[in-house]
């Protein structure tokens, strides 16, 4: 049944509607796909440049890829790492991996040698599939190891007449573990986060919720399929709907908006930093018929949203919240007011249940009122099953059954959260605890300044002394005194950065999140700030 949506004014097919278009299966990925093989076969289900495959003929490949991993002798609870870019190649590797019950590795392909090693030693995979322009960096990451590597281009396909995997072979189970990515976060120190078929499958269910997918939508995903996002969100919501997924590759600013037109792409997620880039692009990249109308993007200020809605006729941005550990668990719900700076609220899923249920904590562990910040604790159905072996990792990571996000927000209305800062990037300066993210800010309102990150940094008084690096933008001639003065006009005495650094770009991760822990282990960059003192 189609409904008029009130709040946006547009024809929708409600989300738990979506989903009923589908058998009820178990919650697999193998079965998830079968259930929309059988009812809508025909339809797109990847796009990547000229190429596109149905749901139907999909699956057909995935079941030769699986009866290839089987020959090769993966089982059930092996791992196989994939490292490569994301496309048709990759998601096939995913679904064939898993639908023999195995566990599939993503590894950012971007990755130096002693980096990607470091991440292969601790998943130890039964097999590794490898882009071949990736070969020599895999030469020594796995130098000495036995481990057998194959092309993932054309290792896992065969032609017409190729066997699939028997009918026969086990299914997994809901519960089955799908997935281990390694996320560095902000520390540098890779974890392996475990997560089930069942979580990978209803955080696409809750995305279809949260940005109204519908079967004929053609989602675009720009982000890496190493990351939660662009694997949970946009991959597993285009899934649970039925929907087409175009894969983008790598984000390219000059040709976005010619791929949004070209691709007639209807969605997208983005990151904060992705938006600003678009925002201040020239306007003549911009291509004024295309069909985007919803973006998911954390986050994503008010001069940005402005201009996405009314130089780019974007109709609906939502800004959310969520975690490798803990994805999906924050948005703003579709169709209500938007309150610009705020994560929304828990989640739901198209059946109407919460995803989760939320704590806000002070440093004894106790609920804070409401209106005042503190740590956020999480307890979601969509969570971890657990750090991949490291049971004392995964024993700290929780409170009473709930998450520890290491995140600091406040309830700005009863149900409605808001961002203030990691609790890792506060910074303890002359008694007071300062947010790295309220510096920052305070920079950006500056017109020359393009990015802006906070770090602690020793004082010879004990604590903290503040230092800020900034890019600028393009142009911009700004000197290290005059951005001093403009934050002394605008921030208390605390929380003026004693240094200053007019740097050339950031440390940036593979999801474009500044490294904080890199500027702050960066022993030349001290050296460079302007030194304003204590």
């Amino acid at each position: 049944m189609t409904t008029a949506h009130t709040d946006l004014g547009v024809p929708a097919l409600r989300p738990a509607a979506t989903l009923a278009r589908y058998a009820a299966v178990p919650r697999t990925l193998p079965q998830t796909l079968a259930a929309r093989v059988t009812a809508a076969g025909d339809r797109i289900f990847l796009v990547e440049g000229e190429r596109e495959i149905s749901y139907a003929a999909f699956a057909r490949q995935v079941s030769i890829g699986a009866a290839i991993l089987a020959r090769l002798g993966v089982r059930a609870g092996d791992r196989v790492a994939v490292m490569g870019p994301t496309g048709i190649d990759l998601v096939r590797a995913l679904f064939a991996i898993v639908r023999v019950g195995a566990i599939f590795v993503p590894v950012n392909p971007e990755l130096r040698a002693a980096e990607a090693g470091t991440i292969l030693s601790r998943a130890k995979p039964r097999l590794v599939l490898q882009a071949p322009e990736l070969e020599s960096v895999l030469d020594e990451a796995l130098a000495g190891s036995p481990v057998p590597r194959l092309d993932l281009g054309c290792a896992l396909t065969g032609d017409a007449d190729a066997p699939c995997l028997e009918a026969g072979h086990p299914m997994p189970a809901p519960e089955d573990t799908c997935l281990v990515f390694f996320t560095s976060g902000t520390t540098g120190v890779p974890k392996g986060v475990m997560h089930a078929h069942r979580t990978f499958v209803v955080a696409g269910e809750g995305f279809v919720e949260r940005q109204w997918i519908q079967p004929d939508d053609r989602m675009l995903c720009i982000l890496p399929m190493f990351h939660v996002n662009a694997l949970f969100y946009s991959l597993g919501g285009a899934l649970a709907a039925g929907a087409t997924l175009v894969l983008g590759g790598r984000f390219s600013a000059s040709r976005f908006w010619p791929l949004v037109a070209s691709s007639g792409a209807t969605q997208v997620n983005m990151l904060g930093s992705i938006g600003k880039i678009l925002a201040l692009r020239p306007r003549a990249e911009f291509v004024p018929d295309h069909r985007l109308d919803r973006v998911y993007c954390v986050p994503m200020p008010a001069d940005v949203q402005q201009v996405f809605r009314e130089t780019f006729g974007v109709r609906w941005i939502a800004e959310g919240y969520g975690m490798s550990e803990v994805p999906g668990i924050l948005a703003q719900p579709y169709g209500e007011a938007p309150r610009v700076g705020t994560m929304g609220r828990v989640c739901r899923h198209p059946d109407g249940r919460a995803l989760g249920s939320l704590r806000v904590v002070d440093e004894a562990g106790r609920d804070v009122r409401p209106g005042e910040p503190g740590t956020l604790l999480v307890k979601t159905e969509l969570g971890m099953q657990g750090y991949f072996e490291a049971p004392e990792a995964t024993a700290a990571a929780y409170v009473d059954a709930y998450f520890a996000t290491g995140d600091r927000v406040r309830e700005a209305e009863p149900g409605l959260f808001a961002f203030v800062a990691r609790d890792k990037d506060m910074i303890r300066r002359r008694g007071e605890n300062v947010a790295a993210a309220e510096i920052d800010q305070a920079a950006l309102a500056c017109p020359d300044v393009a990015e802006a990150a906070a770090v602690a940094v020793p004082s010879e008084l004990g604590e903290d002394d503040i230092l800020l690096a900034v890019v600028l933008r393009a142009g911009a001639a700004l000197t290290a005194e005059v951005l001093h003065a403009f934050l002394r006009a605008r921030l208390a005495p605390a929380k003026v950065p004693r240094y200053v650094a007019i740097v050339a770009d950031m440390p940036y991760g593979p999801t474009q999140r500044v490294l904080r822990y890199k500027l702050a282990q960066d022993s030349g960059l001290r050296a460079l700030a302007q030194d304003f003192g204590g």
